[in-house]
C-alpha cells in the first residue's frame, strides 16, 4: 500500500505575513485611545495630588489657634514650606499653594471675610484647583 501523504494542512509564509499585517493595523487604531488614556490619566493624578494639598491647607487654617486679623495674615503670607509645595518628579509638575485673604476694614470688629486658597502648577502657572470658605476674624 503507498499512500500519497498531502501536507498542506499548516500555514504559509503568505498567511503569517497577512495576519502580521491585520495585527499591526489593529495595534495602530488602538494608538490613539493609548495616548489620550495616558494624557487623561496624567490630568487626574495632577487634580487628585492638588485636591489633596489643598484639602491640607483648609486642615492647617481649621487648626490655626489665632484666628485675628494678624494670624490670618501670617498664613495667607507664609513662606513656602514643604507643606505648601509638591514635587511630581515623574510627570515634571511642582504644585504651589497661593492664598486670597483681606482683613476686614476695622480689624478690631469681629466679622467673617472669604479666604481663597488656589493650587497653582508652578510650571505654567495655571490653576489646578482653587476653594473658598468663610473664616470667622476674631478682634
Amino acid at each position: 500500500m503507498n499512500h500519497i501523504i498531502d501536507d498542506e494542512s499548516g500555514l504559509g509564509l503568505i498567511e503569517i505575513v497577512v495576519s502580521m499585517f491585520l495585527i499591526a493595523l489593529i495595534a495602530i487604531a488602538f494608538l490613539p485611545f493609548l495616548i489620550n488614556s495616558y494624557g487623561t490619566t496624567r490630568t487626574n493624578t495632577t487634580l487628585a495630588t492638588a485636591t489633596q494639598l489643598l484639602d491640607q491647607q483648609f486642615d492647617q487654617l481649621r487648626q490655626l489657634s489665632t484666628r485675628n486679623c494678624a494670624g490670618l495674615t501670617t498664613f495667607k503670607n507664609r513662606a513656602d514650606t514643604t507643606l505648601d509645595r509638591v514635587v511630581d518628579t515623574e510627570r515634571n509638575v511642582t504644585l504651589t499653594v497661593s492664598r486670597t485673604f483681606a482683613c476686614p476694614s476695622n480689624a478690631a470688629q469681629t466679622g467673617s471675610e472669604k479666604m481663597t486658597i488656589s493650587i497653582l502648577d508652578s510650571t505654567s502657572g495655571r490653576v489646578v484647583t482653587s476653594a473658598s470658605t468663610i473664616v470667622f476674624v476674631e478682634p
